[in-house]
């Protein structure tokens, strides 16, 4: 990568929440440098959250050769949502996309959210649900049925039509982003339910955009319990509305 790239010229950035990830963020980083190598139109940020294996340590290798390649540590867990926004506050591209480091969403992706955002969105969100997207892999029955059950409530609940909220793939622009992150409370597994009420209560024009996605096999999520947060978190939100 060309040393010459200053901090601040960049059009996108992406940030990529981590938590005891050292098996697949090498993969990750790796895709994502080759895909913006010849433009260099991106920063990556690396958003590692209180990780105890060698992520930290193969983040900042990964910095120390790439001057697009930036790093923000915490030491004690944060949560997927406290992730993103850490990551989010130190964002300088034009605009800001957060997605998933097992690239269940490849990087080709993203230009279906820039589109939306050119075409006038202010937050674009990345769905499954639309007869649109494509799922090259069904989930399975139990997390299909809970992830449906939990999309309904959400449009019960706050009267806002979007039909997947939790596919880790979004993006705003830099100044929606930082407005946002300083309003957002919930920083678990609901913290997209969070980010996309504050957008619809703060007046801003959401969008759902399809895509295609690939589920991929490792994930460390213990559905019961992630199940029963995000329960608590979907009516913490609703109360405090």
């Amino acid at each position: 990568m060309g040393s010459e790239k200053r901090r601040g010229d960049y059009k996108l950035s992406i940030i990529i929440p981590v938590h005891n990830e050292e098996k697949r963020l090498p993969n990750c980083l790796d895709c994502l440098l080759k895909f913006y190598d010849e433009t260099m139109e991106a920063e990556i940020i690396v958003s590692e959250d209180g990780s105890i294996d060698d992520t930290f340590k193969i983040a900042e290798e990964y910095a120390s050769r790439n001057v697009c390649v930036k790093v923000v540590h915490s030491e004690e867990r944060l949560g997927k949502g406290g992730g993103i926004i850490n990551g989010m506050q130190e964002a300088v591209g034009n605009l800001v996309v957060f997605m998933d480091v097992d690239l269940s969403t490849k990087p080709d992706q993203i230009s279906r959210l820039e589109k939306a955002i050119i075409e006038g969105a202010d937050l674009a969100v990345g769905s499954r649900s639309l007869p649109q997207s494509t799922i090259t892999q069904s989930r399975s029955f139990t997390r299909k049925i809970l992830a449906e059950g939990f999309n309904w409530l959400f449009r019960l609940f706050f009267q806002i039509q979007i039909r997947d909220t939790q596919c880790g793939f979004k993006m705003m622009k830099n100044e929606v982003s930082k407005e946002l992150m300083d309003k957002i409370e919930i920083k678990g597994f609901a913290f997209d339910v969070d980010l996309i009420v504050k957008a619809h209560d703060s007046g801003y024009k959401i969008r759902e955009v399809p895509i295609i996605w690939s589920p991929v096999s490792g994930s460390k999520i213990r559905v019961n319990k992630q199940v029963l947060e995000m329960a608590r978190d979907l009516l913490k939100i609703w109360w405090h509305r």
